[in-house]
Order: structure tokens, then C-alpha cells, then sequence
């Protein structure tokens, strides 16, 4: 709506309809992994910030030694070239692409999604992660700002690495703060199901044929 409005359309001309993701959510936050691990899911291609999200990693890890990164994705030569970079940090591991299946359960046991990306058109994983009972840390840029509930479902951080380390520890190091997030992540997700998008479309299409 905000870049609509910066090209000149009226606000009272715009209508927001959710997004939806194919996820069913949980009934119930899951048990997570025994190490502290994070998730990211998504290309692995520069414009996501993936070397600043490692960097942020890094740090973290300096406060929790057991933290993992799982980094979940296909990529090119970006990606090889991560990989050859950090084939000897034992936290990183490399999925590449995965099933649905698989790709569920590292969500689930997942504690964090966690970007370094600076632009998204809306941020699905961050609902999808959701949908298993993981936050989301990630970069306060446009999509992402508006998939995470500020504080509620998730940390949104600065643009830089160090702010995002701090992020992470944030949440992982303040056990009730967590399990807030948690909880409030999961029922967030159930906002996000095609009946609620199909039924304000439905809704909009009707205001519209009313008012010929």
C-alpha cells in the first residue's frame, strides 16, 4: 500500500488482502532440537544477505558455542562458493533443496528463523516457521515487517549483522521471552489460510459489484 500511495494512487483506492500460505499449523508448539538451531529457508542467492546472516551467526556463537545454522535452499555459484568457505564450521550445515517433508521438519525443530535479507515481497517463510512454533529474527525491511508482529511474533533487527546477533541472543537467551514469541508466532500463522484470503477477496468483489 505504502509504495502504491509513493506513485500517487488514493488510499481509500487500495484494499489489502492476506496472504496464505499451504501450511496447516500445529496444534500445539513442538519440541525443539537440544542444541539452540537456527533456520534459514529460501534462495540461496546474494540479494538474501545469507554471508551476513552467517557473519551474525558467528557472533552469536560466541555467547551459545552449541548454536547451529541450518541453511535450506538451492543456490549457484553464491551458494558453492559459501560452502567452500565454511565447509569446516561444524555449526553450518548446507540442506540445498528438500522435500516438503524434510522441510518441515527442520522447521520444526528449528528455534529461529532467522534472514539477512533486505528485501522481500512479503516474507512467507516467516509464516511457515511460524505455523511450527518458530520465530522469526530477521532484518526490518519491507515484507518482513509486515509478516512479523513486532516484539509478539518475532525480533525484527537493523541491517547489519552485529544487530542481528543481537537479535538471536535476545530470544534464545530469555527463556519466558521465547516461549512467548512461540506461542504467539503459532497462533498468528493461523491467520494465513486460503478460506480467510478467499473470503476477503470475496468480500471486496462484492463492495465493488454493489457500488455499479
Amino acid at each position: 500500500k505504502r509504495d502504491l500511495m509513493a506513485v500517487g494512487i488514493k488510499p481509500e483506492l487500495i484494499n489489502i488482502i492476506p496472504e496464505a500460505v499451504t501450511v496447516t499449523p500445529l496444534d500445539h508448539v513442538p519440541a525443539k532440537n537440544i542444541d539452540p538451531t537456527l533456520i534459514f529457508v529460501g534462495r540461496v542467492a546474494k540479494m538474501k544477505g545469507v554471508h551476513n546472516l552467517i557473519t551474525a551467526y558467528l557472533l552469536a556463537k560466541k555467547d551459545i558455542p552449541n548454536l547451529k545454522l541450518s541453511i535450506v535452499g538451492g543456490g549457484d555459484v553464491y551458494k558453492n562458493e559459501l560452502e567452500t568457505q565454511y565447509k569446516n564450521e561444524p555449526g553450518i550445515t548446507f540442506h540445498g533443496f528438500v522435500s516438503e517433508a524434510e522441510k518441515k521438519k527442520l522447521y520444526t525443530e528449528a528455534h529461529l528463523l532467522v534472514s539477512a535479507s533486505v528485501k522481500e515481497g512479503y516474507g512467507l517463510v516467516v509464516i511457515e516457521a511460524a505455523a511450527h512454533g518458530t520465530p522469526a529474527v530477521v532484518y526490518n525491511v519491507d515484507g518482513f515487517n509486515e509478516a512479523v508482529v513486532s516484539e509478539k511474533t518475532g525480533i525484527l533487527t537493523d541491517t547489519n549483522p552485529q544487530a542481528l546477533s543481537t537479535g538471536i541472543l535476545r530470544a534464545l537467551q530469555d527463556s519466558d521471552h521465547y516461549a512467548t514469541l512461540q506461542t504467539n508466532a503459532l497462533a498468528h500463522s493461523r491467520n494465513f489460510n486460503f478460506d480467510h484470503t478467499t473470503g476477503e477477496f470475496e468480500q471486496l468483489l462484492n463492495r465493488s459489484l454493489a457500488t455499479k
